[in-house]
């Protein structure tokens, strides 16, 4: 399927495949690193389309009944394939039931530990902010456990004064900061 969906014409064919989610999810939960590396790299591929990103958030809600995102943010915390993960999180953390699971399993402290860590890139902690933006802006009661951790590690002021960190991830982090600031987020 990797090979099939590098060719710009088959994207939008996989994309469309009524079974091509649950595949996609059975193989990033039961594969080998190898096959979850290649499924990954399938819905990176796919969700490079903007009528795949549509069809991605437009299947959410299968998404969450097939469980990618548990498998994604298992990923994540082990450490693998993060890069690509981070980016379909970011597609699916637009849909209120991804919010929803995410809040369940966790996602913040998930997403908090891998921008903390010392390797992370860039892009990595632009697609982390992205996501916890997305998703306070869904569920604000979330914004609670980022402001904890603010309070306790002050990591999102620190990243606004590092210069390795892109533009638009200070960008988020700023937003995300403002919002701890603002008093009716502190009563949610």
């Amino acid at each position: 399927m990797l090979n099939l969906a590098i060719c710009v014409d088959n994207k939008r064919v996989i994309g469309e495949h009524p079974s091509s989610i649950h595949l996609i999810v059975n193989s990033l939960k039961t594969g080998t690193i190898k096959t979850r590396r290649n499924t990954t790299t399938i819905l990176f591929t796919l969700s490079d389309r903007e009528f795949n990103r549509n069809l991605i958030i437009g299947n959410s809600g299968i998404a969450v009944s097939e469980g990618v995102v548990e498998v994604i943010l298992k990923l994540i915390r082990e450490g693998e394939l993060v890069e690509k993960t981070s980016v379909i999180l970011v597609l699916l953390s637009c849909h209120e039931k991804v919010v929803d699971e995410m809040s369940e399993l966790d996602v913040v402290s998930c997403l908090l530990n891998s921008i903390k860590k010392s390797k992370c890139s860039a892009s990595l902690r632009y697609n982390c902010f992205s996501i916890l933006h997305n998703i306070y802006s869904k569920d604000p009661t979330l914004l609670e456990e980022i402001r904890d951790d603010e309070t306790k590690d002050t990591m999102l002021s620190k990243m606004l004064k590092e210069d390795i960190v892109a533009l638009m991830a200070k960008r988020t982090a700023k937003a995300i900061l403002n919002m701890l600031d603002q008093p009716e987020a502190s009563s949610s």
